[in-house]
C-alpha cells in the first residue's frame, strides 16, 4: 500500500492508501509546542482519499484535530497541555466516496515541555594566509560544541608545514600543538591559534552551551573565549558580542560584579592600576591589544594576578555576569587581608619553537619546517665540499 515501515497500518476493505510525508515528526520523536506541522497524503494517485481525518489520542482521550476533504491533508498538533513524558497516538484515517472503506495510519510519539535546541550563527574569524617567511596567527574558539567538531575536522590532516594550531595550557603555561591536546582538552571556551598558508573552510554555528564556567587559572594567563551567551532582548535569546565592563550604554556585559577582596585592576589588570587594564588581550596579527567588547568565536587572554586563587567567570547570562574568586578546592581563602599578587605582565607572544610545547619535531612557525630542510641541505653541501678538497 505504499505506507511506510514506520506508521502502523490498519485497512478494511482496502481503503485509499496514504502516508504521512513532509515535516509530520518521525515515529516515537519528542515534540513539544502547539504548533506542530502534521502532513498526510494519497499514495495512489488512481484511488486518492474522499476524506482524511486526524486524530489525537492520549489514552482514552480523542481529540479530533480536522476532518479534511481535499488535499493537502494538514493539521496542526498541539501538545502543550500534555505532562513531560506522555506518549501519546497520532492517528490519520483515510475514506474512499461512500465511506464503506478506510485505511487508518498510526505513529507514537513523546511529549517533552523542555524548549526545542536553539541554533545560533557565530561568525567564523577569516584566517589570513601566511606567505613567505612571515606566519600570520588568528585567536580562534570554537564556541559551540557543532563548532568545535567543524574546527577540528578542519584542521585534521593538514601538514604542519600548511597549516598548525596551538591551544594554551594554563597547568603547564605552554603551548601544545594540536592534535594534542592541553590537559583541559578543547573546550567551547579554549583559544586556539591558527596559522595556515591555504584556505581553511569551517563553521562555528550550533546550540549554545547552558550555564558555562570559564576558570581563570591563578598565578597566569588564560587563552579562551566566550560561547554566545542568553539574551533576552536578542531575536534568537542569544548574544554573541558582550561589554567587558558595564559602560551604561544598555549593552549586555560580561563583568558587573567582582566578588574579591581586591580590586578587579589588582586581580586582573595593573596592580594600583586604572579598571580598565583589566580588559582582556586580543592578538590582531601583529600586536596584542585590550578590548573592552568580546565577540564569540575569536580567542582572548585573561590575566590572573592572584597567586593562591583561581577566578571564575559566570558565562550563564549576558546582563548580569559575575566574577567569583576561590581557591582550588572551591573555596574562599581564610587568610586575613586581601589574596596576594604578583603583576602578570603582559600575554605569552604566539607559538615559537622557544615557548610551545609539540609533537612535532619543527618549531612552530609554519616557515620553520622548510627553513630546517634548507639549513640541512647547505651542511650537507658544506660537508661535501670539504670531503671534495
Amino acid at each position: 500500500t505504499g505506507q511506510r515501515e514506520s506508521d502502523a497500518v490498519d485497512v478494511d476493505n482496502s481503503g485509499p492508501p496514504i502516508a504521512f510525508i513532509g515535516a509530520t515528526p518521525a515515529h516515537g520523536a519528542t515534540v513539544s509546542g502547539s504548533a506542530i506541522a502534521i502532513e498526510v497524503n494519497g499514495t495512489d494517485p488512481q484511488d486518492p482519499p474522499a476524506r482524511v481525518a486526524i486524530f489525537r489520542e492520549v489514552g482514552t482521550v480523542v481529540t479530533l484535530l480536522p476532518n479534511l476533504t481535499q488535499a493537502p491533508y494538514t493539521a496542526t498538533l498541539d501538545v502543550s497541555d500534555l505532562a513531560e513524558g506522555t506518549v501519546l497516538t497520532l492517528r490519520a484515517v483515510a475514506y474512499n466516496q461512500s465511506s464503506t472503506a478506510s485505511t487508518v495510519i498510526s505513529r507514537t510519539l513523546v511529549c517533552s515541555t523542555s524548549p526545542e535546541p536553539v541554533d545560533v550563527e557565530v561568525t567564523a574569524p577569516l584566517l589570513p594566509l601566511s606567505r613567505g617567511s612571515e606566519t600570520v596567527y588568528t585567536a580562534v574558539s570554537p564556541s559551540t560544541l557543532q563548532g568545535k567538531a567543524s574546527l577540528l575536522q578542519a584542521l585534521a590532516g593538514n601538514d604542519s608545514s600548511v597549516t598548525r594550531a596551538f591551544a594554551w595550557d594554563a597547568s603547564i603555561a605552554s603551548y601544545t600543538e594540536l592534535p594534542s591536546q592541553p590537559a583541559a582538552g578543547i573546550l567551547v571556551t579554549t583559544g586556539i591559534f591558527i596559522a595556515t598558508r591555504v584556505d581553511i573552510a569551517y563553521s562555528l554555528d550550533g546550540t549554545p552551551s547552558e550555564s558555562l564556567d570559564l576558570q581563570i587559572r591563578r598565578d597566569g594567563w588564560t587563552f579562551a573565549g566566550i560561547p554566545p551567551l542568553p539574551d533576552a532582548d536578542s531575536p534568537s535569546g542569544y548574544t554573541t558580542t558582550v561589554d567587558w565592563v558595564d559602560g551604561g550604554n544598555g549593552r549586555p556585559s560580561l563583568v558587573a560584579n567582582f566578588d574579591a577582596d581586591v580590586n578587579l585592576a589588582d586581580a586582573m589588570g595593573t596592580p594600583g592600576g586604572a579598571e580598565s587594564t583589566a580588559r582582556p588581550w586580543f592578538w590582531n596579527g601583529s600586536a596584542y591589544v585590550q578590548v573592552d567588547q568580546l565577540t564569540a568565536g575569536e580567542g582572548y587572554w585573561f590575566k590572573n594576578n592572584l597567586t593562591d586563587e583561581d577566578i571564575t567567570l559566570e558565562l550563564s547570562s549576558s546582563i548580569i555576569q559575575n566574577i567569583r574568586v576561590s581557591t582550588r578546592n572551591g573555596k574562599r581563602a581564610t587568610t586575613v587581608g586581601a589574596p596576594r599578587v604578583r603583576d602578570q605582565g603582559t600575554p605569552p607572544p604566539p607559538p615559537s619553537s622557544s615557548n610551545a610545547s609539540s609533537s612535532s619535531s619543527g618549531g612552530c612557525g609554519i616557515g620553520s619546517g622548510l627553513a630546517s630542510l634548507a639549513l640541512l641541505m647547505v651542511m650537507v653541501s658544506l660537508r661535501f665540499l670539504i670531503v671534495r678538497k
